[in-house]
Parts: C-alpha cells; sequence; structure tokens
C-alpha cells in the first residue's frame, strides 16, 4: 500500500526543488550580469542574515542586487 506525502513534505519539497532552480538560474547569468556574479562572491548563495542593521539605502541596493535590477555602468553600456 502507498502512502501520500504529508502537506508539510510537499511544501518542503516545493521550497527545495524552487530554491535549487533559482540557484541553477542565478549561475546561469553569472557570466553574463555583473550583479550574478557579484552576488556570488559576495554571499556564495547563503543567504543574507537579514538580523543585521544596516542603514536602508543600503538594504534597497541590495535588495535591488538580489532581484536583477541592472547597474548605473550596465545601463550605460545599451546607450
Amino acid at each position: 500500500m502507498h502512502v501520500l506525502p504529508s502537506l508539510q513534505q510537499l511544501k518542503a519539497h516545493a521550497r527545495r526543488a524552487a530554491a535549487h532552480r533559482i540557484h541553477q538560474t542565478h549561475r546561469e547569468l553569472e557570466p553574463r550580469k555583473r550583479q550574478a556574479a557579484w552576488y556570488a562572491a559576495a554571499t556564495a548563495y547563503h543567504p543574507l542574515d537579514a538580523t543585521q542593521q544596516q542603514p536602508r539605502a543600503e538594504g534597497a541596493l541590495l535588495q535591488r542586487v538580489r532581484l536583477g535590477y541592472c547597474t548605473g555602468e550596465e545601463l550605460q553600456e545599451d546607450f
């Protein structure tokens, strides 16, 4: 008799699969996007500690990098 996984097990599996896919996508972007290369070098793909106190401007900048926004240098290259 086959036992179905619990909802908790399904959620854990979905989280692991999503994290794996994000990591894989980020690795593919590293050669083309400076933000991806910087993030990999700065964090080694370990989440940043959110408990550290930092100025709001720095937090906003880090969040933009994580989300893949272009840097000012990249924008200038496109013009």
